[in-house]
């Protein structure tokens, strides 16, 4: 369930469908865990599970 949260705080940030976020590039990829690091001050761990269920979203779905 926390990969689908990660997924979700990605279309919001991006302001997109989620349906739509296999075409996001990577620097919209990369200004969200930017995001995630400066503003919202995640742990490692958190950013490692954002970044496994987005790339779920993106490779194997």
């Amino acid at each position: 369930m926390a990969h689908h949260g990660a997924v979700i705080r990605l279309a919001r940030h991006c302001a997109r469908w989620p349906d739509t976020l296999d075409t996001l590039t990577e620097d919209e990829r990369r200004a969200f865990f930017l995001a995630l690091v400066t503003t919202r001050k995640v742990s490692r761990s958190t950013r490692i599970m954002y970044r496994s269920g987005i790339r779920f979203l993106t490779e194997v779905t």
